[in-house]
Parts: C-alpha cells; sequence; structure tokens
C-alpha cells in the first residue's frame, strides 16, 4: 500500500514512470549509490521529481534516473536548487576560457603576420 502522496498524485511523474512503490527501494543494476538502501519516499516529492526529470536527460531508464537523482539529494539536499546556478557558472568560466584561447591565437597569428 503506498503512501497518501502516492496515491493521491496518479500524474506524478513516478507513477508516469512506472515507479509504483515509493516504500521500497528501487533495484536497478546501479549498486554502491550513497542512497542504495533509501526508498523514494524518504525524499521531498518536488526535489525528487526534479532530479528524475533532469536525470533522465542521460538515460532512458525511469528507475535508473531515480537511483541518480535519489544519490544527489542523500549527498546534498538542495542539489537540485542549485543545479542551474552552478551550470551557469560553469557556463561563464568556459567561455572566459574560450576567450582567452581565442585571444592567444590571435596574438601568435599577428606575430607571424608581421614575419
Amino acid at each position: 500500500m503506498s503512501n497518501g502522496w502516492f496515491r493521491e498524485s496518479k500524474r506524478h511523474s513516478l507513477a508516469r514512470r512506472g515507479i509504483t512503490s515509493r516504500k521500497t527501494p528501487i533495484k536497478t543494476p546501479l549498486h554502491g549509490g550513497i542512497a542504495e538502501y533509501r526508498k523514494p519516499a524518504d525524499f521531498n516529492p518536488s526535489d525528487l521529481d526534479k532530479g528524475i526529470d533532469i536525470e533522465m536527460e542521460h538515460t532512458d531508464d525511469p528507475e535508473i534516473a531515480a537511483r541518480i537523482a535519489m544519490d544527489h539529494l542523500e549527498e546534498y539536499p538542495e542539489y537540485y536548487k542549485y543545479l542551474p546556478k552552478m551550470e551557469r557558472k560553469l557556463e561563464k568560466r568556459e567561455l572566459r576560457q574560450a576567450k582567452r584561447i581565442q585571444k592567444k591565437r590571435d596574438k601568435k597569428k599577428k606575430k607571424k603576420q608581421r614575419r
């Protein structure tokens, strides 16, 4: 028997993806994650849902996506809240690096043209 949250939320992504119980650990080929013995019910439903949506970019298996999301949430409960901010920060850093590299290439090119 599922808890009230799961029973009431038929359109919730866990149910849509075929994960039918929030009370038992998810069994997947992935072993050894830090949330290996945790259950979906141990996590905030909206955070887990957001995590599964994001992790589905990397796999077609919703249970594996849930496992990965649960590992991230176990390690850092606000992981998916801050993920967009971290990604923007990394993109800015990569852009700065690309500009520096381009600047160095342009300098070398100018030096060769002078010769």
